[in-house]
């Protein structure tokens, strides 16, 4: 009685309730049978859990019923348990996971020379029990950091044992049958891995492929080569070292850990020198082979990691593969780990300390990008070196880039709920050296701090190997970086078109001749310089322009006349620079050629009245009326403070200082003008507007508008505002084609509405100065003129020899007027049937 009596008060204490009842009970203990004190005992731990913190209703619900048998059969196993464990736990426990703590318990001395192997736990196992167990491990072997030893020798790389160095890790698969001892309160046993997963993909190869890749993978984020060993010579596991041809040094092997088959630990693995993995055969964890088997997939590579030399991090939060849980929201290794790993054996690239084992990153010419990834700076005497072959004079930049991240990370702890929060990122400060074939420092660069992306930048004038060099600071850690290397050719001066004529207008009847000055500079023709015309927004043809003198070439375009659309630009092929012209959109938006006598039929200056008009909701200076001065205003409201045109007066709106901005409409109409006596009439003017002040600021628009019928109707010629940078005050010169909009006619007018009736405290300030109306007078020559295409000389308006000799020389030539039919451009077949087909028509009678 006294052994029951003590471990139901120690129960009751624990949990934080009911010691009164247990130390109230004693006496009918003391009178009691077993039989009889079963339930009671049983109501006491439901109570005990009832009223433990952190303890849950569905907990409780879902827990095993405890009894005397299974809760406390003797006082030893709790009170051995208790700095582990907590009543709650103890009284829901199954007897295999009671079992495994006191076997661990039992095994400290197993593991005063070496460290216990880690294990790894499938989502969803008890906290309590994960928790005991690592506490049980951390009691018996505290390891304060993440890493525990690495590799010192393996099979195949002896003398590997540096930290950075990297490795080759050969492994192997036990043959069932083969023994595993008793470890971590596991009882041990027979392997079954063979069998078991046979069982599950049906093929050996199948799984063995599996391991293989998940090998690889970690092979592509450390300095460590896995080999597979295809023998295995049997002996137990946790024993003898790898040798070649024998067995790997990594042994792979499972046996059924218990029989719930329930999760729990899904495997443990042995840390170097040794490194066997060893699953829970038949868990039913495994059984689920969805996304190509992550979670078997994740268990290996976690696994590994232990074998590899890594230990658990926290905290818990699905970020990390050493995480302690199993996790099956990314696949391998992630930055953490990959820091981890590259800190025992560096990066892929290692060893690479000197420029004399510098690996090859490949050939490089003219434009050329490589980014390597996943490199590192593994400590403070770690410098990278690579080589690059250089085939050609080139521009090269080169950019390391630290490359891991911020985030928590800590050691195990009984909880793994949190960590220190670092930024690797900022672990190195970056420099970088560009070294020519003979050893020779060309560049360095510095310039930047921790965290910061460090660039290089220089020329490499010859072909040969260069070396890049990679070096970091003093800190004794680890940096992530990037590595990315950019060549372009080198810099060159691309041909230039200079000096271009750019006729405004022409005499009808007469030829139009283009000059320009081509400067080459570094470049060599493909093709032209041309330059490409078209009449009335037909296809554009080509003109071939000669080299007159120097840099200078001229071309000549057939004769225009008054009712002509002639256009054109101006364009040369380099062998560097490709095609460009002149103007630099040339194809659509050619230089338009006037054909006659260019004329303004309407101008004002605002210096005197002719005749415009001013109408609108609003009056006088004060409500921002239109108004003709010289402007008045300070500019402190957005106003003009002086003309456009330097003629000192324009129409503004409220001339004055102070607050004379628009409060309504106010209305500026034109006089009427004749825009029928000249060929492509434009309106030109300078305008002013101004919305940025005030509580409603980018409200308010100027809108323009045109009329051909003296105002009766109305067509819009452009809105300024609300936004945009000519809302924001300053005289801006604009001209359109009136043809654009409408016809042309007798009775045309323009006018400016300044609205501001969008509501709100808006500030409107606008301004009109140098309005101008203008084309081009044009009377076409008299005498004969070409009666078609083939009518190319005098005398015109009849076809003789001297137009069949005009057409062969001007085809000859690659002349445009024997350009007469598609493709254009081409000088072929189909340009002479079309010259004898008009030929052969005739001039019209």
């Amino acid at each position: 009685m006294d052994s029951l009596r003590t471990v139901t008060c120690t129960l009751a204490v624990a949990a934080g309730a009911l010691c009164s009842v247990s130390s109230a009970s004693e006496g009918v203990f003391e009178s009691m049978s077993m039989s009889e004190a079963r339930p009671i005992v049983r109501q006491l731990a439901l109570q005990i859990m009832q009223n433990t913190p952190g303890m849950k209703a569905d907990t409780l619900n879902g827990a095993q019923a405890p009894t005397i048998d299974g809760l406390v059969p003797t006082d030893e196993r709790y009170l051995a348990l208790s700095a582990y464990v907590s009543p709650a736990y103890f009284a829901r426990a199954s007897e295999d996971d009671l079992a495994r703590l006191m076997r661990m318990l039992d095994t400290a001395a197993d593991y005063v020379d070496r460290a216990p192997p880690a294990m790894c736990f499938a989502p969803g196992t008890d906290p309590e029990f994960v928790n005991a167990m690592e506490a049980l491990l951390l009691d018996l072997n505290p390891i304060a950091f993440q890493q525990i030893g690495r590799w010192s020798g393996t099979t195949l790389t002896p003398g590997s044992n540096s930290q950075g160095e990297p490795a080759t890790l050969t492994y192997s698969f036990v043959p069932d049958g083969t023994t595993i001892p008793a470890d971590i309160g596991l009882p041990g046993g027979s392997s079954q891995l063979f069998q078991w997963l046979d069982g599950i993909y049906g093929h050996t190869e199948t799984w063995q492929t599996i391991f293989h890749q998940e090998f690889e993978r970690w092979g592509s984020l450390i300095g460590v080569t896995y080999v597979y060993e295809p023998n295995d010579d049997g002996a137990p596991t946790s024993g003898p070292s790898g040798s070649a041809g024998v067995r790997g040094d990594l042994r792979i092997g499972a046996y059924q850990f218990s029989s719930n088959n329930d999760g729990g630990t899904l495997a443990y693995n042995n840390f170097p020198q040794d490194g066997d993995m060893i699953f829970d055969a038949y868990d039913a964890f495994y059984d689920n082979t969805s996304n190509s088997s992550r979670g078997f997939r994740n268990t290996i590579a976690h696994e590994h990691g232990h074998g590899a030399g890594m230990l658990h991090v926290c905290p818990r939060d699905g970020t990390k593969l050493m995480e302690p849980f199993i996790n099956t929201g990314f696949l391998g290794g992630q930055i953490d780990d990959v820091l981890n790993g590259q800190r025992h054996y560096g990066d892929n690239f290692e060893p690479n300390d000197s420029v004399v084992g510098a690996p090859l990153l490949g050939t490089f010419g003219g434009i050329d990008i490589q980014t390597v990834r996943n490199l590192s700076i593994d400590d403070n005497s770690d410098i990278d070196y690579f080589d690059i072959e250089v085939t050609e004079a080139v521009d090269i930049t080169v950019r390391a880039t630290p490359a891991a991240a911020a985030y928590d990370q800590g050691p195990q702890t009984g909880s793994c709920s949190g960590g220190s929060f670092t930024d690797y990122n900022i672990v190195h400060d970056l420099n970088i050296t560009l070294i020519g074939p003979g050893g020779t420092v060309l560049a360095f660069a510095d310039s930047t701090g921790l965290g910061s992306m460090e660039e290089l930048e220089s020329q490499i004038a010859s072909p040969g190997v260069y070396t890049i060099s990679v070096n970091g600071g003093s800190a004794n850690s680890i940096q992530l970086y990037d590595l990315q290397i950019i060549t372009a050719p080198p810099p060159f001066i691309a041909a230039q078109i200079l000096n271009a004529s750019t006729p405004n207008n022409v005499d009808p009847g007469s030829e139009v001749t283009i000059t320009f000055d081509l400067d080459l500079n570094d470049e060599t023709p493909v093709t032209g310089p041309n330059v490409r015309y078209r009449f009335d927004d037909g296809p554009f043809l080509s003109a071939t322009a000669a080299l007159v003198g120097g840099e200078t070439y001229s071309a000549t375009l057939p004769a225009v006349f008054c009712e002509d659309d002639l256009e054109y630009y101006i364009e040369f092929e380099g062998n560097l620079a490709g095609l460009q012209t002149v103007p630099a959109d040339g194809f659509s938006n050619p230089i338009t050629v006037l054909v006659g006598e260019e004329t303004v039929v309407f101008e004002d200056d605002f210096n005197l009245n002719r005749g415009w008009s001013v109408s609108g909701t609003v009056s006088g200076a004060a409500e921002g009326e239109w108004q003709r001065g010289r402007p008045l205003g300070d500019g402190s409201r957005g106003d003009p403070t002086t003309d456009a045109d330097g003629s000192v007066q324009c129409f503004v709106t409220g001339n004055g200082a102070g607050n004379t901005d628009v409060d309504g409409t106010t209305i500026l109409t034109s006089p009427v003008f004749n825009a029928t006596e000249i060929i492509k009439p434009t309106v030109s003017y300078y305008r002013w507007l101004d919305n940025n002040d005030g509580d409603n600021p980018s409200t308010d628009t100027l809108d323009v508008e045109i009329s051909n019928n003296g105002g009766a109707s109305w067509s819009t010629l452009e809105t300024v505002g609300p936004t945009g940078a000519e809302a924001s005050g300053g005289w801006f010169f604009v001209e359109y084609l009136i043809e654009d909009f409408l016809t042309p006619g007798p009775n045309m007018r323009v006018r400016f509405i300044a609205d501001d009736s969008t509501g709100g405290a808006s500030i409107m300030e606008c301004g009109v100065d140098g309005f101008s109306v203008g084309g081009a007078l044009c009377t076409n020559p008299t005498g004969p003129t070409p009666c078609n295409g083939a009518d190319l000389a005098e005398p015109f308006e009849a076809l003789d020899i001297a137009d069949v000799v005009a057409f062969l020389g001007f085809f000859g030539q690659g002349d445009a007027q024997a350009d007469l039919s598609a493709p254009f451009g081409e000088f072929d077949i189909a340009d002479v049937v079309a010259f004898l087909t008009e030929f052969g028509a005739g001039c019209p009678e």
